[in-house]
């Protein structure tokens, strides 16, 4: 029962069962780490205790993704380090050129690369090459 909410992003999840109502306190959930923390205080104060729990969960999982996509950006300026990096699943930054006739040929270059002689899946909808 709880999936369906997951599903939906809800990141806290307040249970409130007959413990709680004789204690006037709640258990929160958070789906972000898997921690729970009971709420003892104020019935009038969960709001303000809940608002500072979501900024803390936005907080962490900003501060994950970052780091997460810091690690994958590379920044490239060789050939030979262009295309193992995606297969890395990198995210490259490369010298800029607005031709469209070099970019077609890096996007080849880099496909024949990767696949290293093999065909290519038909069913795939995504190829190997660089994206732009």
């Amino acid at each position: 029962k709880y999936n369906h909410w997951e599903l939906k992003g809800v990141p806290l999840r307040l249970e409130v069962g007959r413990s709680e109502v004789e204690s006037k306190g709640a258990m929160i959930a958070t789906r972000f780490d898997g921690s729970k923390e009971a709420y003892t205080g104020d019935v009038a104060g969960i709001g303000a205790f809940i608002q500072a729990k979501l900024e803390a969960v936005q907080t962490a999982m900003l501060a994950k993704a970052t780091e997460q996509r810091n690690s994958k950006l590379v920044v490239i300026t060789n050939w030979s380090d262009f295309v193992p990096a995606l297969n890395d699943k990198c995210l490259c930054l490369t010298p800029f050129c607005d031709e469209e006739e070099e970019e077609e040929k890096v996007k080849e270059a880099s496909r024949n690369e990767a696949m290293d002689g093999a065909a290519e899946d038909e069913r795939c909808a995504t190829s190997v090459a660089a994206k732009t």
